[in-house]
Formats: structure tokens, sequence, C-alpha cells
């Protein structure tokens, strides 16, 4: 059996090995999620793709997920997260639900860099303009301003072109009024990219200074769920919004 998980819900995973056809049907209609190690992110329930984000994930059955788990090669590292039947189901990750939530994710972001100034003890334009403030920031706002102003990109884009999660690779110079003028800011103030992105690496991104990095538009739209994934208020923030269950790309 897999570790707790250190969350409100006080789940316990386990793992697609442990789990027998009769363990399987008793508990049967018992709501889950299902995790993949692989890719360290859940399973989008009723569709295709995956979510960091338990809230975007919908749920199963342990009997629906174990057939559609049960041939998975042991690489894939599956397992079924259970969850307590009482609560609500919150809703599944769609696109639509950010769109609509766009203005009220920009408060937010525009929130978190108050707080970074206040940590900092500085004004905003200070900071902005790097005038030898030394930023003294918790990794958490950092991760906060990208994701908010990523997920005000991903609103931009045509849904067939973000469902198809390939799309044609955007150059840095179209990318870049969509990314917080904070990392700039950083850059200046000696805040290097391992600090700002800590865990969050891709093939490519258009702040990997390689103009030669190959990698596809999924990459980065990957990396921006798995920030959003991360940050509580965007979370609470899109699921305020009903969602109409569209999915992402994908299954293992």
């Amino acid at each position: 059996m897999a570790d707790q998980i250190p969350d409100s819900t006080k789940s316990v995973r386990i793992a697609l090995e442990d789990v027998t056809p009769v363990i399987a049907a008793a508990f049967a209609d018992d709501p889950c999620l299902i995790w993949s190690g692989e890719h360290r992110a859940y399973w989008v329930a009723g569709g295709n793709g995956y979510t960091t984000g338990a809230a975007y994930a919908g749920r199963w059955t342990i009997a629906d997920a174990y057939q559609q788990t049960k041939h998975c090669d042991p690489t894939k590292q599956i397992s079924f997260e259970r969850v307590d039947a009482t609560r609500a189901a919150p809703p599944a990750m769609d696109r639509e639900a950010v769109e609509v939530t766009a203005d009220r994710l920009g408060k937010i972001m525009q929130e978190a860099w108050g707080e970074i100034c206040d940590d900092a003890g500085a004004h905003p334009s200070d900071v902005a303009h790097g005038r030898g403030t030394v930023l003294h920031y918790r990794p958490s706002h950092w991760t906060s301003l990208i994701a908010l102003r990523l997920t005000e990109r991903l609103s931009t884009l045509s849904a067939d072109a973000i469902r198809q999660g390939e799309g044609v690779r955007p150059s840095d110079d179209a990318l870049l009024p969509f990314l917080p003028d904070t990392i700039e800011a950083g850059r200046r103030l000696g805040v290097e990219r391992s600090e700002w992105l800590t865990g969050w690496f891709t093939s490519w991104s258009p702040r990997n200074d390689n103009s030669n990095a190959e990698g596809n538009w999924s990459e980065w739209v990957k990396l921006a769920h798995a920030i959003i994934g991360y940050n509580r208020e965007a979370i609470a923030a899109l699921t305020a919004t009903p969602a109409s269950h569209a999915s992402d790309g994908g299954k293992a």
C-alpha cells in the first residue's frame, strides 16, 4: 500500500498490483481517483488526459477504475486513491472554466504580487524596475504569478488547438506579453529560473534561454497545468465556476 497522501482528504493510494478481482468487486461502488506515477498526475474521469489537480479529475468507481487499468504495464505505476463518498465531486478540468475565470485569476495574481512586495518591504514599482531592492520571497508567490498568467494565456487559444495538444510552437516573442513582468524583474534581482520553476522543467520553454531547444506546445501546456494544480488559490478560483467537463488529450 502506498504512503498516505498529505492533504485534507487523508486518502490512501493503493497500487494496482495489490488489487485483485475479489478486492475490486468488494469495493466496486466506492469512489476513487486513478493516479499515474509515470506522469505524476491523475487520469481525467470520463475522458482522455491527465491533470495534476485532484479537483479536476472527476471520480471513478473502483470497479470501473480496475477495468480501465488492469492491463496497464507496471511501469505506469498506477494506483487508486480512495475518496470520501460523502464529499461532492468537484468539476473536471474544463477549458471554458479557464476562460470564464480569467479576470478573477488576474485579480488573484495582483494580490499575490502585492504579497511579494509586502514581504520585500518595497513599493511595487521599485521591485518591478529592480531599483536595488533585495527581494525576499516565498517560492509559492512566484508559482502563483506564473500559473495565473499562463491560465490567461491558455484562455486565448482556440479550444481545438488545446485539445489536440500539439499545435505549432509559438515564438518566444509571441509569448512574452503573456508572461509575468515579475519574471524579468526577478532575473534582474538575481532570482534564477531554477528558483522560480524548481521541479517544473520541460524540454523547452520560452524562458530556457536556448534558441535551439526542441519541444512542442503540449509540453508547455502540461507545465502550465502542473503549476496550476500546485497552486491552491488558482484551483479554488477555477472550481468555483461550473464546468462542462471537456477533457485533455491522451491516456496511459
